[in-house]
């Protein structure tokens, strides 16, 4: 369950999750869908085709399950890292960036042992594998 959390951090804090959020969005803003040619001849009353096309694209941005899953993974991530101490948000950051610190700078950054940084974020995970933030359900299984 640690590699899970640490996919979990890693994607929430490194960008990739906003990285991901973003192509998606790109990738509902250029599908245009098949047009209805309206086969069978009924008659099409109040039609704005430019308005219809708007409102579809905010629809399908907002109502996407992706999306709103991986901005909910976010969000549960930017509010467990408020119940944390400094010390421990700067270890978090450091090690979950996109290009993590070494143990060795981690500790010089914080004043403390490698084995002391180590056990702080064996700790932490286990706090937030416990806690009502850790939702395995989505993301660690789509990165």
């Amino acid at each position: 369950m640690a590699d899970e959390i640490d996919r979990y951090f890693k994607a929430c804090i490194s960008g990739k999750i906003d990285a991901l959020i973003k192509c998606r969005i790109k990738k509902l803003e250029e599908d245009t869908g098949s047009a209805d040619e309206n086969y069978g001849g009924g008659r099409v009353q109040n039609v704005n085709v430019a308005k219809n096309g708007i409102e579809n694209r905010i629809i399908k941005k907002t109502d996407d399950w992706n999306i709103a899953q991986w901005n909910k993974d976010k969000w549960n991530v930017e509010q467990f890292m408020l119940t944390l101490t400094q010390h421990e948000r700067q270890l978090i950051l450091m090690r979950y960036r996109r290009k993590p610190y070494s143990w060795d700078k981690v500790a010089k950054e914080l004043y403390k042992s490698k084995r002391q940084c180590y056990n702080d974020l064996k700790r932490i995970k286990q706090e937030f594998s416990e806690g009502a933030y850790w939702d395995p359900s989505f993301l660690w299984k789509t990165l």
